[in-house]
């Protein structure tokens, strides 16, 4: 009997703990970013608020800034 592997890995799930932790934030932080809608996240229910680390990381990248070079 064989067994098939799935190579689709499942999103990388996490709640607020595990989110702050990965963006370096204070967990308070993020509450209040995700009540703001600043920050990508799923709504589950009314208090269940989880977040897909994968999208988070795509965030992350599109926030980043370029420094700009001076001339002196």
């Amino acid at each position: 009997m064989s067994v098939v592997k799935n190579t689709n890995q499942a999103p990388r799930r996490v709640g607020y703990l595990d989110a702050a932790a990965f963006l370096g934030i204070k967990v308070t932080t993020l509450r209040s970013m995700v009540h703001r809608k600043q920050v990508p996240h799923i709504r589950l229910g009314p208090q269940l608020v989880v977040f897909d680390l994968d999208v988070l990381s795509e965030w992350l990248r599109g926030c980043s800034v370029e420094p700009t070079s001076q001339t002196a």
